[in-house]
């Protein structure tokens, strides 16, 4: 413990000062050292240790008249200024605890998704148990959806382990045990240490539900130091049942299919959504006028700090109007930084607005949407010298304004982030199938597996310095696509470049996609049927 000596100090000032003539006292602290006071012929002193606990961690030294008196009192008063500051000190750890593991618990309920596959929110809470407690980073031993066998989850991968391995560990009754060597006798040390490659001890949890055993989580106590306390293996019980949670998630979506998942997740998600989309377009409504009003007033500032240049120099202090420049700048990147608040507040508008307004839904010839949004593009097509190449697009039934937003940011963000590599491409086409999906490839920059997992978030940018931006476009993307019943996600390798999927639904209400060769059958079955009839007859 790390004690505070000037209080003390000023204790053994006033009692000298207050105290029997010829009274000398000072203070050592538990190397010997004194630390407060006057030193004055320590081998006549009278001694009297001060203890925290089984600890001494001061001895009050006094020469002089009534010297036992006066020991046994400064002895007393010090102990207990110190045993307060003892008393502070673990206030203030147990308050930075409690505030980190409720931080922790926090991101670990943020990673529970229904839509996150087990393996994700696996690696997530573990990471986030490891920062947050005084236990390294754990093995999760997990039986998956449709796998009779055990897999251990670690931070380089997954593996499959031996069955007769984890056997002892079906011994543990509790929920959460600490293993040392004591534990030899039955196994389970020595299971531990063959899955984690350690003999140090380790934090074991139980991951059991209605199913039955799902697993376990060993987590090795951290080799930074630091001993295991209760409030870790209530962090680690936590994480179990959150991981357990998981997997029984995974359970779940596992016996469903792609219909029935989707109504499952909105149903959770369908009302929140809709209040955060709410509160969205309020917050983004509501900040315009005031900021409206601050770019106004940095402007009245502009002017007025000119006409007050213009005066000083009619009045002859010429001199002194330079100095106005240092108080424009300032005013003028105020200026800049509200256009590009402003910006933003648009782009959250236009973002809520994806998720409110009306669509008008007709038959679009994907072709010609997406060699519009390559003709708009073509200066920063050719500025960057990239080739695109388009392939064979069907006829949908959706928003033509929509389509053409959603290609707009694809192809606009493969263009930003193309980076300075020789093979220079962007891809648009069509994967045919029952369900048909449509793709813009790009042999850009890319990104890595943590930025893929984040890249349709609002506001998540990951190269500031390779384009502009506010991060919104990807997350409009995303609504306008779940709006047509259809669903987005991307591919990306680091240095490889970037693939980003989509599908519209077959159906989605009445709508109805319609590829190019369905088109052309049904027209040539009709004779020549026009547009406008085939529409009528697929609805």
């Amino acid at each position: 413990m790390k004690i505070r000596w000037a209080p003390i100090a000023a204790i053994c000032r006033d009692a000298m000062r207050l105290g029997t003539a010829g009274m000398v006292c000072w203070v050592e602290d538990a190397k010997g050292k004194v630390v407060a006071g006057v030193d004055d012929s320590p081998e006549r002193a009278s001694r009297h240790p001060i203890r925290i606990g089984e600890e001494e961690v001061a001895t009050v030294c006094v020469v002089g008249p009534q010297a036992e008196e006066w020991g046994e009192y400064l002895a007393s008063v010090i102990g207990r200024e110190i045993s307060h500051q003892h008393t502070v000190a673990d206030m203030a750890d147990a308050q930075a605890r409690l505030w980190r593991h409720t931080n922790a618990l926090m991101r670990m309920a943020a990673c529970m998704r229904l839509s996150l596959e087990p393996a994700r929110v696996i690696d997530s809470v573990l990471g986030i148990l490891a920062r947050a407690t005084n236990l390294g980073r754990g093995t999760a031993l997990v039986r998956l959806p449709g796998s009779d066998t055990y897999s251990a989850f670690r931070p380089d991968g997954v593996e499959p382990v031996e069955p007769l391995l984890l056997a002892p560990l079906y011994a543990i009754s509790d929920e959460v045990r600490l293993v040392t060597m004591e534990d030899a006798a039955d196994g389970v040390m020595h299971a531990c240490s063959e899955i984690l490659g350690t003999y140090e001890p380790v934090a074991v949890a139980r991951l059991g539900s209605e199913r039955g055993q799902l697993g376990f989580v060993l987590a090795p106590v951290a080799a930074k130091g630091g001993r295991v306390t209760s409030e870790d293996l209530k962090m680690l019980s936590a994480a179990a049942r959150m991981i357990t949670t998981a997997v029984e998630n995974g359970y779940t979506l596992a016996g469903e299919r792609d219909a029935t998942r989707l109504q499952v997740e909105n149903e959770l998600l369908a009302e929140q959504a809709r209040t955060m989309e709410e509160m969205l377009h309020t917050v983004a409504h509501d900040l315009r006028s005031p900021m409206t009003a601050l770019y106004g007033f940095l402007h009245l500032s502009l002017e007025e700090l000119k006409d007050m240049r213009r005066r000083l120099e009619e009045e002859g202090f010429a001199a002194i109007g330079p100095y106005a420049d240092d108080v424009a700048e300032p005013l003028r990147d105020s200026i800049r930084s509200v256009e590009k608040l402003n910006r933003m507040v648009q782009r959250l508008l236009e973002f809520s607005r994806a998720a409110r307004a009306t669509y008008s839904f007709e038959k679009v010839d994907l072709d010609r949407v997406v060699r519009g949004v390559v003709r708009s593009l073509g200066y920063q097509i050719k500025k960057n010298d990239i080739r695109v190449e388009i392939g064979k697009l069907p006829i949908v039934t959706a928003d033509r304004e929509q389509l053409e937003a959603v290609f707009g940011n694809l192809v606009d963000n493969a263009i930003k982030y193309m980076g300075d590599g020789p093979t220079r491409t962007i891809a648009i086409g069509c994967l045919e199938g029952p369900e048909p999906v449509f793709y813009v490839r790009d042999t850009g920059i890319g990104m890595t597996p943590e930025e893929v997992s984040k890249a349709f978030l609002p506001f998540q940018r990951f190269r500031r310095d390779a384009a502009p931006g506010d991060g919104i476009g990807l997350s409009h993307v995303r609504k306008i696509i779940e709006r047509h019943g259809g669903r987005i996600w991307c591919e990306s390798e680091r240095g490889v470049g970037t693939t980003f999927y989509f599908t519209l639904g077959t159906t989605v209400g009445r709508r109805v996609v319609l590829p190019h060769r369905a088109v052309e059958q049904q027209s040539q079955a009709n004779g020549g049927t026009s547009e406008q009839e085939l529409g009528q007859s697929a609805r």
